[in-house]
Formats: C-alpha cells, structure tokens, sequence
C-alpha cells in the first residue's frame, strides 16, 4: 500500500504544472490572462467630440439633425448612427416619464458620450446631454466658446463637500439662451475665496441642448429646463463679462 501512495503523490506533482498550464490557456474569456491595451484611435480617425466643435453639422440646439422639442424619437438612432465617430447607439428606460438614447464611440466603448431623452407619452426629443469628464472626451471652454461663441450669463456657486463643510469649491454654469445651451465647468483647484476663474482652460464637464426660452426667466420656470436650473436661485445669475474671475456667492 505504501508503494501505491507514492506512486499517487509523484503522479499529482507531474499532472499539477499540466492542470494549471490548460486553466491559464483554455480557462473561459481569459480569466487568468492579462486584458489587452486599449489600443488608440487610429490616425485618420474622426473623433466625435473633435468633429462637433470643428464643423458641426448643425448649430446647437441642434446636434447631428436632432433638434429638441422637434425631433420624433424613431429617428434619433439613425441620424446619431450617421456620424462615422458613433460606435452603437441604444435605448433603455430611464424613469416613468422617460427613455434616454445613448451613443458610444470607439475612443471609449464602454461609457456612453451622451444621451437623447425622450418623453414617452409624445415619443418626441426633450433635450440632448453631451458628457466630457473623461480623459478621451474633453472640451475646453475656449474651444468651445470658438465653436458656438459667448454664453449670456454665468451662475457661479459654491459646492459644499461634506457633511461639515469640510471643504468648499467653487462652480459655474454658463446659459446660452438663444442657443438653448447650458454648460457646467468646475475649478481645476480649491479657491478658498470662494470664486471661479473663468478661463479658456476651464475643463466643461457636460453640456445640455434644450429647446430655447425666450430669456432666463422662463429657462428657470421651464419643464424642460428644470432638472438644470433646480435649487438654482436667479437673483444670483449674472451676466457673462468674459474670462475672468467670478464670485460665489453661498
């Protein structure tokens, strides 16, 4: 008996190296391997964001043919599809009120770009999110502003951090009325002066194209405007007096 278990223990010590040499080749999807680099964009390849700013194909709050307000929702897909920088393009439920259609790109395939929200009681187009917060997709104020020219005013705030106010920041949001635009920059460093300074390097995280109001008044008082505009108080709205440094007012 004790010539068998040897026998079994130098078998186990030969077969152990083969197992675990099949698991690290054969084990499903590569689980024991390493993931590939993301390789980069190629070349001559068009860039979504880059494509927008430089020759739209439209002028906001147009974006791609899709005008909030105007556009049905059974089209949305294909015009978005028609941009050689939009990967895929789908739909799902965001709420009771609303689906939202998301667009992919190939710079970044798993995080959407942005979203088309639409009402479903008309199946019509409410408004048109653009995401810029990650490093392959970032938008520059000043790039901006030479796309699609000055905002109208500016609603600098203070963002709290922490149940105790530990910290405090200062960010803004620009309105482009006539353009049906709302855009969100945030300081690259803490300002314990409490205020922003507006420059062309001012990072925007997202924009929102909205059917256009007539002035600010009814942007604040709007449906479709409410989500960006709530606890937001107009008598701190000002108008835009270019770059340069604005105050936050608690």
């Amino acid at each position: 008996m004790k010539w068998k278990r040897i026998v079994l223990i130098i078998l186990l010590m030969l077969l152990g190296p083969v197992i675990i040499c099949a698991l690290v080749i054969y084990w499903p999807f590569g689980a024991l391997k390493e993931s590939p680099p993301r390789e980069p964009p190629a070349p001559n390849q068009t860039l979504w964001i880059d494509a927008w700013l430089e020759n739209p194909v439209c002028q906001p709050p147009c974006l791609d043919n899709i005008i909030p307000g105007v556009t049905p929702a059974d089209e949305v897909a294909e015009k978005l599809s028609a941009h050689p920088g939009v990967l895929r393009v789908e739909r799902e439920k965001k709420n009771y009120y609303y689906d939202v259609i998301q667009w992919y790109t190939p710079e970044d395939e798993m995080w959407q770009l942005g979203e088309v929200t639409v009402y479903t009681d008309t199946e019509i187009v409410t408004g048109i999110d653009v995401y810029s917060y990650s490093d392959v997709a970032t938008i520059l104020l000043g790039d901006f502003i030479d796309a699609f020219g000055e905002p109208d005013y500016v609603y600098p705030y203070v963002y709290r951090v922490g149940e105790l106010f530990v910290s405090s920041e200062c960010e803004a949001e620009l309105y482009y009325i006539d353009k049906g635009m709302w855009v969100h920059i945030s300081n690259a460093e803490k300002v314990f002066e409490e205020k922003i300074d507006v420059t062309p390097n001012a990072v925007i995280s997202m924009t929102a194209l909205l059917p256009p109001p007539s002035n600010i008044e009814e942007a604040f008082n709007s449906k479709s405007w409410y989500y960006y505009a709530y606890g937001n108080d107009i008598n701190k709205v000002i108008l835009w007096n270019g770059y340069g440094k604005y105050f936050c007012k608690p």
